[in-house]
């Protein structure tokens, strides 16, 4: 009893193993593009770019310890392998457009130029979207240039958020307040049980930019360029993850209201 001791191998061989998961994440992608001139203006040429693409993405993430929903190991819950796939079929086009040259001699306008490009996207999983993006660039002197643009965009839902198994995690000591609950029962901190998964009816995070902006080559100072830029980003249904005392408190806020949240389940 006064020595240290140590399990054979043979006992340990009987209930430790190597914890592994298996994933493979498949991409695949065919895309064709012409550039060139599209005609001559006053200002100068118009130049136009078109192009094309068909992607395909899958997932699968395998769990050789799992049996069904039972997990032979402790450390880690059970969870099902799981897998996901998608095809993307896009377009998209670009113009460029002088309106006015330095050989045009107008006042104050040394240079005025318009940039407009537009992204068509169909996703098998979650449907169309187009996005539009428009810039112009205006030149009062040769060394002065003002900017600014206008543009829409979008992030689709990762396979991961739209078909991940659902997970299950247990607090280990008792944490969470009840914030609703505590008032009437006073039972104090207690442990939570907490479920993730993915969710399929997920839509694309929409964005609208707004910029504007102003260059400046110093003359004297050679290679010395000054900017300055504002820009604006707002952002509709980012995709995230919220946490248990997130969930409690929005369930708080919304029975104050006479609703309530049903991410939150009592016993």
């Amino acid at each position: 009893a006064d020595q240290p001791y140590v399990n054979p191998q043979g006992v340990m061989d009987t209930f430790v193993d190597t914890w592994r998961q298996d994933g493979r994440t498949e991409v695949a992608s065919l895309d064709a593009r012409a550039v060139g001139r599209l005609f001559t203006m006053w200002a100068g040429d118009i130049n136009i770019a078109i192009g094309g693409e068909y992607r395909t993405e899958s997932f699968h993430w395998v769990r050789p310890y799992n049996e069904g929903m039972r997990n032979d190991f402790y450390v880690s819950s059970p969870i099902p392998d799981n897998s996901g796939d998608r095809s993307v079929a896009s377009f998209y086009s670009e113009i460029v457009v002088p309106l006015i040259a330095p050989q045009n001699n107008i006042p104050l306008a040394n240079s005025l130029e318009l940039s407009a490009s537009a992204r068509y996207e169909s996703y098998d999983d979650f449907g169309n979207t187009t996005k539009p993006n428009v810039g112009l660039n205006w030149k009062p002197l040769p060394n002065i240039m003002v900017r600014s643009s206008y543009n829409e965009g979008f992030t689709a839902p990762s396979l991961a958020d739209l078909y991940s198994p659902p997970s299950t995690t247990i607090g280990s000591v008792a944490t969470q307040i009840d914030t609703y609950r505590n008032v009437a029962t006073s039972e104090g901190a207690y442990v939570t049980l907490g479920t993730t998964s993915g969710n399929p009816n997920l839509q694309p995070a929409e964005s609208e930019g707004k910029s504007a902006g102003i260059v400046v080559d110093v003359p004297w100072v050679r290679g010395l360029t000054l900017t300055a830029d504002y820009w604006e980003i707002q952002q509709e249904d980012v995709i995230g993850i919220l946490g248990g005392s997130v969930q409690l408190a929005l369930d708080y806020l919304m029975r104050m209201e006479g609703s309530y949240n049903p991410a939150v389940v009592r016993q």
